[in-house]
């Protein structure tokens, strides 16, 4: 029966720890492994295999420990990136916008009565709906851009890191209702109307800001679930 593996062990542990950043994990779990494994093979001439492994794991320290290290600086890049994509993806609908405000301009897309009083109405709440977004989300690039990693993470620290995300977060939910309306006032304006070549530019804005509002909550999920994970590094050493 082979010696058992308390490095691979030890990497696996350090991996869990460090799942707030999938890829950092990586990258540590690699210069990791390659320097226990190098303290162990010195230490074999004089040491059996598995007490050459737990002493290099030994004075190399523990996994949550060295989680902790990296977690302030990595989790605000993160927040950090979904700043920007925010802020990318804003900027993406608010073109999206214009350019199909100026299509129906250009093709003069004439409405009903009652169809344009709605669709004003549905326009007008979409305009302070993007501006709420579009507050949060400066204020939120702001706060974000002004916090500093901080040495030690702890309990402040990671309230920090939750108020980054919920900013972006706040930002997410008022532009994913202006896409919402978007679509129901596309719809409203197409429904009743042949089938025609006028309604691709539109059809295919809305497209794009559907793509943009995934990219958005895809980016948001993953920051928000990542920070609610590094809240285990939290918990006291066993």
């Amino acid at each position: 029966m082979p010696p058992p593996d308390l490095i691979a062990d030890y990497l696996d542990a350090l991996t869990y720890e460090l799942r707030f950043d999938p890829a950092l994990a990586h990258r540590v779990r690699q210069e990791v492994e390659d320097h226990l494994r190098q303290s162990a093979d010195e230490a074999n001439d004089c040491t059996a295999p598995p007490e050459a492994q737990l002493r290099a794991i030994a004075r190399f320290g523990d996994q949550r420990a060295i989680a902790r290290q990296y977690a302030p600086t990595a989790l605000l890049a993160q927040s950090r990136r979904a700043g920007i994509v925010v802020l990318l993806v804003l900027a993406g609908i608010y073109a999206m916008m214009k350019g199909r405000l100026a299509w129906y301009g250009f093709t003069q897309w004439s409405l009903s009565p009652d169809v344009a009083a709605i669709v004003a109405t549905g326009f007008s709440v979409v305009r302070w709906v993007f501006i709420i977004a579009v507050s949060l989300a400066v204020v939120g690039a702001a706060y974000v851009g002004s916090r500093q990693p901080m040495q030690k993470f702890d309990s402040g620290c990671h309230r920090q890191l939750l108020c980054c995300v919920a900013f972006c977060a706040s930002a997410a939910v008022a532009l994913l209702i202006a896409i919402g309306l978007d679509g129901i006032m596309l719809g409203l304006r197409m429904a009743g109307r042949e089938p025609s070549t006028i309604v691709v530019v539109p059809i295919f804005s809305m497209v794009v800001e559907a793509s943009l509002g995934i990219l958005l909550v895809r980016t948001v999920a993953e920051a928000i679930q990542r920070t609610v994970a590094a809240r285990a590094l939290l918990l006291p050493d066993n």
